[in-house]
């Protein structure tokens, strides 16, 4: 049996889609990474960000540099940016009426949402992104505005009253329709706070010649977020697996057979060794890591 960490499994999964991609077979180790090179493995999902660094050891071979820690933030950020923005244009007491009435349309308004975080955005003219309002959000705002009935040119009166909205957000066919700049301004929060974590990490001494950034976790998805990076990182390689999501469940399926070479990186925890044999142990160092929060067992 192994464990294997989501950090070793996030940078197996994106070493071996480089190492397809590049023609270097399957062996992971054959051109891709050097001795002495250093990754900055950033797990980004919906309610946090973790980071961990390595450093390539010989014959492929990890040493964390900095153990996995980050803060809350990720794509949830996000969505509190959406309903913000709803919430200004409909008002808090519109949001809480339709939440409590209609819950799940309330969650349908941002399982809806959780796609279009994935879509790249245009600068072109006139190019929008449009966010679908639930019919039943659009009665409550009439209803709870005594209106007889909501209209494309009332809502738009009232998004146009909103000086940080005007002529950037629109609303037609039960659409919110936002231009790149206020879409992007959604993410500001979430990737700032990343961004800005991972500038402080960089100021270590001892992490600030790392070479590149794997970016995996359901928020690496988003183009937006994969572009911030790139802007802010523009000496370092920041990369981002396919299907970056799944791409810890999967390296930790591929990592079964790399750990032969790699005892030095599997990790254990504490267990009563009174009826197993001494000679299938191996006791790992305490400074290897001496942590462990969340990680993938291989049955052998």
């Amino acid at each position: 049996m192994m464990i294997v960490a989501e950090p070793e499994a996030a940078f197996l999964f994106s070493m071996y889609q480089a190492a397809h991609t590049e023609d270097h077979g399957s062996d992971i180790r054959s051109g891709i990474f050097e001795t002495g090179d250093k990754y900055m493995v950033v797990i980004s999902e919906e309610n946090t960000t973790e980071v961990t660094v390595y450093e390539v050891q010989h014959n492929g071979i990890l040493m964390e540099l900095y153990k996995a820690k980050g803060g809350d933030w990720g794509g949830n950020q996000v969505n509190a940016s959406y309903y913000r923005l709803i919430t200004d244009i409909v008002g808090i007491d519109v949001m809480e009426a339709f939440r409590l009435e209609y819950e799940d349309d309330f969650h349908e308004l941002f399982r809806t949402f959780e796609k279009k975080k994935m879509v790249k955005t245009s600068k072109k003219d006139n190019a929008r992104i449009g966010l679908f309002l639930p019919f039943s959000l659009l009665q409550t705002f009439s209803k709870t505005k005594f209106l007889r009935s909501y209209t494309n040119e009332l809502m738009n009166t009232v998004v146009n009253s909103i000086p940080k909205y005007k002529d950037r957000v629109s609303f037609s066919q039960g659409k919110l329709r936002l231009d790149a700049h206020t879409f992007e301004g959604l993410f500001n929060e979430s990737c700032n706070s990343i961004i800005y974590h991972l500038k402080e990490l960089l100021k270590f001494p001892n992490l600030r010649d790392v070479s590149s950034i794997i970016v995996v976790g359901q928020f690496a998805d988003s183009p937006v977020f994969q572009v911030a990076l790139e802007n802010a990182f523009p000496t370092k390689n920041v990369i981002v697996p396919q299907e970056a999501k799944l791409a810890i469940l999967k390296g930790a399926v591929q990592s079964s057979s790399y750990f032969t070479n790699r005892v030095a990186m599997v990790k254990g925890c504490a267990v009563s060794l009174n009826e197993v044999s001494r000679s299938r142990v191996k006791v790992i160092s305490d400074h290897v890591n001496k942590s462990l929060s969340r990680a993938y067992i291989l049955s052998s």
